[in-house]
């Protein structure tokens, strides 16, 4: 999956605190059979500043005539704006399966001269995970994770100012796929909830995208605050913290074109974002989803930060 679609999908499916309104069901927890978390949210990312190849942070240029690397670079900011869906639905047996697929993307390289647009679909994410272990002080599940590439690895933008088009994908053209172990505690005396998890993707299954293998982690802290208790509206609001890593097996090399860097086509990236969020009950089996992101370090990868909000249901 491209960049922006990898930071959709962590502060959807990893930050945002998917709760009943009573119980996380983040982390290791899963649904019962028949029930399900809905949630459908937009999201803004924005990038001045890239990390490069050795993790210092250098600015956004794009080439001032696309393909042509003899004159030069203009300054730029990246920005995606996007909407998506996500889903996880109870099978049975301690198992459920989730669904994410950012249905719109627009992202934009902003120069002087003008703004490079493209609009696409992002890459579909289909996971399935198992909870293997149910304790009274941990929960554990296990979980397949493949990436799909709905998005457009080649997509074009629009010409400025009668310059050549510029080059945004909105996704990397991969297939990859994803094995991972999630950790979590909840506590009876006080509403908070703490998740860790630890995976190992293997990219480019289908070949000829490059991209080398990598290994995604968070950790994830919850605390709900009883609001309404005897309403239907205004129940709970809750409050998380998580931070996220991806760390590439690559050595990161050189981008021979940093505007790509932005775009999450550059192989060999690594970061840690740190993510705040806010899940607020509304109504009933209504609430509203929060969150903001900050990538604090990274190699070949944005130096930016996300917003996004969206409504959740669950059944």
């Amino acid at each position: 999956m491209n960049f922006g679609t990898k930071r959709i999908l962590e502060v959807i499916c990893l930050l945002v605190p998917i709760f009943s309104w009573t119980q996380a069901r983040s982390g290791a927890w899963v649904h019962e059979r028949n029930k399900f978390y809905l949630d459908i949210s937009s999201g803004q990312y924005k990038a001045s500043k890239l990390f490069d190849q050795d993790g210092n942070k250098i600015p956004n240029e794009v080439l001032q005539i696309p393909g042509n690397f003899f004159l030069g670079t203009v300054p730029a900011t990246y920005k995606q704006f996007d909407t998506t869906g996500y889903i996880e639905y109870g099978l049975g047996w301690d198992t459920e399966i989730n669904i994410n697929f950012p249905f719109y993307i627009n992202a934009t390289q902003s120069v002087s001269a003008g703004n490079y647009s493209v609009t696409n679909l992002g890459d579909l994410q289909v996971g399935l995970k198992y909870k293997w272990m149910d304790l009274p002080w941990l929960v554990s599940a296990v979980e397949v994770v493949t990436g799909i590439p709905t998005g457009n690895e080649s997509a074009t933008s629009n010409k400025v100012n009668a310059l050549p088009a510029q080059i945004i994908p909105t996704g990397d053209g991969e297939y990859d796929v994803a094995l991972k172990a999630h950790f979590s505690r909840g506590f009876q005396a006080l509403p908070v909830f703490l998740s860790a998890n630890v995976g190992y993707r293997f990219r480019d299954v289908n070949g000829g995208t490059s991209f080398v293998n990598d290994l995604p982690w968070g950790v994830d802290v919850g605390y709900t605050i009883p609001l309404l208790k005897e309403s239907n509206w205004l129940q709970s609001l809750t409050i998380s913290y998580a931070t996220r890593g991806l760390r590439s097996f690559a050595s990161p090399t050189a981008a021979a074109n940093t505007g790509l860097i932005a775009t999450g086509t550059v192989p060999g990236q690594s970061l840690i974002d740190i993510q705040p969020g806010l899940f607020l009950n509304i109504w009933s089996k209504l609430a509203l989803t929060t969150s903001y992101s900050y990538t604090v370090w990274g190699e070949n990868t944005g130096a930016g930060w996300s917003v996004r909000g969206g409504l959740a249901w669950a059944n």
